[in-house]
């Protein structure tokens, strides 16, 4: 017996063709949304989700160090000119405050050593540092509170003014460096960035952390410059900060400089990015934070 097919009227089909245009349709935008918030393979695996309280009057803050300044890029180094280094210098003045921050002679000395290499720095206009192109990425209010030449008791005296004032709701956290730049004992560093976290925390903020030092950066290191015992106390220094990610409870941006460090184009000297790599830097954070800033209605 021959098999009879229904005849579909053309109003019907024609409305099935189209709701399934449709569907493919935003199927396709949703996939090439998703495809632009976090890359097949992105420049830094997304960390877990927090959940962040985000409104229009909190703010992000940045604080830390020179690699939070942005020093060695745009119009943040007294070093970035025409013709390279011009010397030492023994006061900094902080970009956004004017503060002046005086450097022992020692860290001076050390500071010049970073730059005898000639030529001037990449993107020597404006202001280049992470903290900037992360509001970028972001499109809300982030603070750049970086101090060069600080250490974390620095930190801790200027945190109501620099910090607590502008109302955050996170905090990028990224200290220590000069602690082991100058070989302060890695206990005293730990006790000190705890009782930093333990105030913040207090506060109500949000912290992630950002490790200046990763093994993976000994390789870079001029040998003349970088001695096995110094491999030991960075391993010490990786090993503290991790700690205090976890007795606290805190994700840890363990490489922030990845795909920066060693990179000589990337680089203003041998510790800091020139603006290239600080917007590298920038992107590394964006994305490890990109399913916290997503949940929490941060992306703009």
């Amino acid at each position: 017996m021959k098999r009879v097919h229904p005849v579909i009227p053309d109003r019907i089909m024609n409305r099935l063709v189209l709701c399934s245009s449709v569907l493919l349709l935003l199927v396709q935008i949703s996939c090439n949304h998703a495809t632009e918030s976090i890359p097949v393979e992105p420049p830094y695996p997304p960390l877990q989700a927090m959940t962040i309280p985000w409104t229009d009057q909190n703010s992000i803050v940045c604080f830390g160090t020179s690699l939070t300044y942005g020093f060695g890029a745009g119009e943040k180094t007294p070093f970035c000119k025409d013709k390279g280094p011009t010397g030492t210098r023994a006061e900094y003045i902080h970009y956004s405050t004017e503060q002046i921050i005086r450097l022992t002679s020692a860290h001076e000395r050390q500071m010049t050593a970073l730059h005898k290499k000639d030529g001037s720095c990449s993107s020597c206009t404006g202001d280049s540092s992470y903290p900037r192109f992360l509001q970028e990425l972001l499109n809300i209010k982030v603070y750049n509170q970086g101090y060069t030449a600080a250490r974390i008791n620095t930190g801790l005296d200027v945190l109501q003014d620099s910090v607590l004032s502008k109302r955050p709701v996170l905090v990028l956290l990224e200290f220590g460096s000069n602690e082991f730049l100058q070989n302060v004992d890695v206990q005293s560093a730990d006790s000190l960035l705890r009782l930093l976290v333990q105030q913040i925390l207090t506060y109500g903020s949000k912290i992630v952390l950002l490790s200046f030092v990763n093994p993976d950066m000994a390789q870079y290191m001029d040998q003349g410059n970088w001695t096995t015992q110094d491999s030991i106390q960075a391993a010490a220094y990786y090993t503290m900060l991790k700690g205090v990610a976890g007795r606290f409870t805190l994700p840890l941006i363990e490489y922030p400089l990845k795909g920066v460090f060693g990179h000589p184009e990337l680089m203003s000297d041998q510790l800091h990015p020139n603006g290239i790599g600080y917007k590298k830097m920038a992107e590394n954070i964006y994305y490890a934070l990109i399913l916290t800033f997503r949940n929490s209605g941060m992306l703009r």
